[in-house]
């Protein structure tokens, strides 16, 4: 399964029907596995939508296929503030893994 196509289902299952706005992806991480290749882990930055409300989570995704949310903001009330909030993250998450 592609890795977009994980982080949409992560949103989706772990926030109640919600679906992708915007998203990029803000790191990579990859580990040796004994006779196995390689653990790979992706990290995207997401902003979403329901019909209640819009919000923001970081989205951990890796070469096994599994994927979650593991940090966001809840209960934003505009999809403006929720793509601020997104940009945000995004620069913030982007230059902490450059260094």
């Amino acid at each position: 399964m592609q890795r977009i196509s994980l982080v949409e289902r992560a949103i989706t299952r772990d926030l109640r029907g919600a679906q992708v706005i915007a998203l990029v992806q803000i790191g990579y991480d990859e580990h040796p596995r004994e006779g196995k290749g390689f653990y790979e882990e992706w990290s995207f930055i997401v902003a979403w939508e329901r019909e209640d409300q819009f919000g923001t989570h970081r989205v951990q995704v890796n070469n096994d296929g599994e994927s979650m949310c593991i940090s966001g903001v809840y209960d934003i009330v505009k999809r403006e503030d929720a793509l601020l909030d997104f940009i945000e993250r995004s620069q913030i998450n982007t230059m902490a893994h450059s260094h």
